[in-house]
């Protein structure tokens, strides 16, 4: 007895050991979260000294709009000093508002680039490429990039807008061209006994062609050549221009495919200006700014936006608290930012990353009602980055947006996609603005489902039925359609095509007609539909600000945006934190893993109008 008695109370002394062990634990990461947000210059206003250079560290991916702050991420803990933590997850946003800001900076010198290990796509790239040109033309202050380790194709057009690239002596470029590598599953379906039934509309509608084929049809590859030529001509002449070279000769270092150069070889062909560390940089800088070794202030972006108060952007609640009282601003253009596949409802195990992005129809919808109803919101750009998604839950935001350009404008500003359903979002707005290497178009939607009648014939496994209508099992995996099915199915489909080319030919003021010979799911750039109509102008977000705030009669009100949805609080992401450590032993589970799986194939079947996907 006495034995139990040992056992039991130490079980009870470990639990309550552990239970304030997890209680100190969120006391600390709690902490530790405000004290970094305060540490990169989130919650407090930094002081910007005079003779600092903006330091621009573009490592990681680049979201549009980030309302999960990187600065809290729980990893920097892993840090022993706060200046060696990497600014990951910069938003566009953030970039160009910091870059912006910087022209008009008297403390500002210049900017140190560091673009090793930036992930973008094309569009975006241009962004921060032309951003980058504007500050230089405009400022006459320098720009000096450096590549540390591998800088992939967008981050070498970015680094190319410098005065100077410099290389770490094993550093690397890729500069290789844009190539198209769909993985064909049909022979593997066929031997598993998986049957695709695919019901599409669109004679380049591809995305289902993985499910049916074994190679590319002849349409398919005739449109993603053309495509991806015109992407990279485009970047091609943008590199050409920044580093005085002649566009031949960008194309003659792809063909031997430079990512397996030397940098003695890139620095010979004039493609980088010097090979060296950061620290021989930084000396460089120094000189540059004319000022003492121990006194170089790099200033991050975070913190540089931080000190800004004639910053026009508006990003978080307390912020938009405080201004609405005042005389000024007179109104907002508000920014809208739509990023990632489009669904119908959000991811349901909730435990999803906040890097995580995606567009949810509902909340969508929602953030737009708010911003028809606000009189304070005077125009509208709804910044899209989709490849499509959900065809339902396109048509339905595709109304939400109908419904608020008739009470104030909206202007579309495209990103590296807003291709199928993200073209559907954006075909009712006043005036489309697109980057010359957007990929857009695909208006086309195509149904998919999956029949195992085979595969469960092999494993044994039999099924039976019992109905009161034809089609009462519609849909069952176990057996293919039947002939009337594929009928309902295809006229289904069709109907929804024909209502996709409907919004379009509403939107663009175009014939049907018309619509139909640039439509059938063919994917363009942004240069090539511009050339055919399906989108107003090129450029980039800052270009439908103003677009925006003409359109509101009020050419002022591009001085004062309203980015939305709000970054979320310090306690929201910690909480968010602390959901994500509650939930990972359920996550981890062989239940729940089975449970995510047959969501995210709920989620991602039906009908869809989603582009196929294509690698750089």
């Amino acid at each position: 007895m006495n034995f139990l008695k040992t056992i039991f109370a130490s079980a009870i002394g470990f639990l309550i050991a552990a239970g304030l062990i997890f209680v100190v634990g969120i006391i600390i990461v709690v902490g530790a979260v405000v004290s970094l947000g305060h540490s990169f210059g989130t919650t407090s206003e930094f002081t910007v000294k005079p003779e600092s250079v903006l330091s621009i560290n573009l490592e990681g991916e680049i979201v549009e709009h980030n309302t999960n702050d990187a600065a809290y991420d729980i990893s920097v803990l892993l840090y022993e000093d706060i200046n060696d933590v990497p600014e990951l997850g910069l938003g566009l946003d953030q970039i160009q508002n910091a870059i912006s800001q910087a022209c008009m900076s008297k403390e500002i010198e210049g900017i140190f680039l560091n673009v090793s290990d930036m992930v973008c796509g094309s569009a975006t790239a241009n962004e921060i490429y032309g951003s980058l040109i504007k500050f230089k033309r405009s400022t006459g202050k320098f720009v000096y990039a450096y590549i540390d380790r591998m800088a992939s194709q967008e981050a070498y057009l970015v680094a190319t807008a410098a005065d100077s690239i410099f290389m770490n002596p094993l550093g690397s470029i890729a500069l290789h061209g844009y190539a198209s590598t769909p993985l064909f599953y049909t022979g593997a379906f066929k031997k598993l006994g998986i049957e695709p039934q695919v019901f599409k509309v669109g004679t380049f509608k591809s995305a289902v062609e993985p499910y049916t084929e074994t190679k590319m049809s002849d349409a398919n590859r005739m449109q993603t050549q053309s495509y991806l030529n015109s992407l990279w001509n485009d970047y091609t002449a943008a590199v050409a221009y920044g580093r005085r070279l002649d566009v031949k000769k960008i194309n003659a270092v792809a063909d031997g495919y430079a990512d397996l150069l030397s940098a003695e070889d890139l620095l010979d062909m004039g493609l980088i200006d010097a090979v060296g560390y950061k620290a021989d940089v930084t000396k460089l800088l120094l000189k540059r700014c004319g000022t003492d070794v121990r006194k170089l202030n790099l200033v991050s972006v975070r913190d540089f936006l931080s000190s800004s108060a004639s910053s026009r952007y508006i990003d978080n609640k307390s912020q938009f608290s405080m201004t609405k009282n005042l005389d000024k601003p007179n109104g907002y253009i508000a920014v809208v930012y739509a990023e990632g596949q489009i669904y119908s409802t959000p991811n349901a195990s909730g435990l999803i990353s906040g890097r995580q992005q995606e567009i949810v129809s509902t909340s969508m919808i929602r953030h737009l009602e708010n911003l028809k109803s606000d009189s304070l919101v005077k125009g509208v750009v709804l910044r899209i980055n989709s490849p499509g998604g959900d065809a339902y839950a396109s048509e339905q935001i595709c109304h939400a947006v109908t419904e608020l350009n008739r009470v104030k404008p909206v202007v579309v500003s495209m990103g590296d996609y807003a291709a199928s359903g993200g073209y559907y979002i954006a075909s009712n707005a006043s005036v489309i603005v697109a980057q010359p290497t957007t990929i857009t178009g695909s208006i086309g939607i195509f149904g998919i489902a999956f029949t195992a009648e085979q595969l469960t014939s092999r494993l044994g496994l039999t099924s039976d039925c019992v109905k009161t209508n034809k089609h009462s099992d519609f849909g069952m995996f176990t057996r293919s359609m039947t002939p009337s099915e594929k009928a309902l199915m295809q006229s289904y489909v069709n109907r929804g095509y024909n209502v996709f080319v409907e919004r379009c030919s509403t939107g663009r003021n175009m014939s049907g007609e018309d619509i139909e010979k640039i439509a059938q799911g063919r994917v363009w750039s942004g240069r090539q539909a511009y050339d055919i109509g399906l989108v107003d102008t090129l450029g980039n977000v800052d270009l439908a600000i103003s677009i925006a705030a003409d359109l509101a009669g009020d050419k002022e009100l591009n001085r004062w945006v309203l980015r939305y949805p709000f970054k979320k609080t310090d306690m929201e992401r910690v909480s968010e934190m602390l959901a994500g450590i509650k939930g990972l032993n359920t996550r981890l589970s062989a239940k729940e893993i089975l449970r995510e799986n047959v969501e995210y194939l709920k989620r991602n079947s039906g009908v869809m109008a989603i582009m196929p996907q294509y690698e750089n």
